[in-house]
């Protein structure tokens, strides 16, 4: 059978746009242009086939994460040359320094870069408890960004934000950004553990950390982070002479007098009740206060 130039989901048979629906809420996203290339394929195909079916929707939906993945990443680039020499130097570690291995696999991770299906890391089982050779500086570097988690979740959340060194693609924080930090963190769940940010006296920011000091962010998508796998007691590194420790974010909360510059006027907005607004919303989701 020869496909229909164009259906309309609307005149899908009920059983079948109930399965759709079930499929795609199931993958907790909107899409209508998955819902209209499902309408097309019914037409290549056995109704009655419900396991076709499925398979042909899964095909459809990796189609569309792929595609939607590259959109999002071109758009929020910021991170990307970073997150690059991230896993060059987690590769270089593991690998025992510049090998064929090394630049084979350095290669492979280039060109898949926006494959959904494609896993990152093919030494994801690698333990520093069976590498007790490497140096402290090495393990430490591996403990902070291995795995390294895709940073366009972290470019998203410091949309506008002014803090020196809050890196971002996007100046004006939208509905249209809301709508792709949702979709980032549908698409790439491992997103929200991006660790690669940086700060003022911060490093290892992570996506929440992120959020929680971007004032353009809005309270209630803090929440839908913590709702869909932000931790609480999420950690980020500070400079404390001589050295950096790792402190949680809901600590440093409790005590910062962070401020941001909106504009170039000098003008200057104290966060205290930002703050007092997040840490009853940590506690509310489990931190230790």
């Amino acid at each position: 059978m020869n496909p229909i130039s164009k259906f309309e989901f609307s005149a899908l048979p009920e059983d079948l746009k109930g399965h759709v629906l079930t499929f795609i809420e199931s993958k907790d996203l909107e899409i209508d242009e998955l819902k209209a290339t499902a309408c097309r394929v019914i037409t290549l195909m056995d109704k009655q086939n419900k396991s076709i079916f499925d398979k042909k929707i899964q095909e459809i939906f990796n189609q569309y994460k792929a595609k939607r993945i590259a959109e999002l990443s071109n758009k929020y680039c910021a991170y990307k040359s970073k997150y690059d020499r991230k896993i060059q130097r987690c590769t270089y570690i593991i690998m025992g320094g510049y090998s064929d291995s090394y630049f084979d696999l350095r290669d492979e991770m280039r060109n898949n870069y926006n494959n959904p299906s494609y896993t990152y890391y093919t030494y994801d089982s690698f333990s520093l408890d069976k590498h007790p050779h490497l140096c402290t500086k090495d393990q430490e570097y591996l403990k902070a960004y291995h795995p390294a988690r895709r940073p366009e979740l972290l470019d998203a959340l410091f949309t506008g934000c002014n803090l020196p060194g809050a890196q971002h693609s996007i100046d004006k924080y939208t509905p249209e950004v809301e709508k792709d930090i949702k979709d980032i963190v549908r698409l790439i769940p491992d997103s929200i553990h991006c660790r690669l940010g940086e700060l003022r006296l911060r490093h290892e920011v992570s996506a929440l950390g992120a959020a929680c000091m971007n004032p353009n962010i809005p309270i209630h998508m803090i929440e839908w982070l913590l709702q869909h796998g932000a931790n609480p007691n999420e950690t980020w590194s500070e400079l404390q002479e001589p050295s950096s420790t790792h402190v949680r974010i809901v600590d440093s909360l409790k005590y910062d007098t962070a401020w941001f510059r909106p504009d170039n006027n000098h003008t200057f907005f104290y966060l205290s009740d930002r703050n007092d607004d997040l840490l009853y919303l940590f506690a509310r989701y489990g931190a230790i206060t």
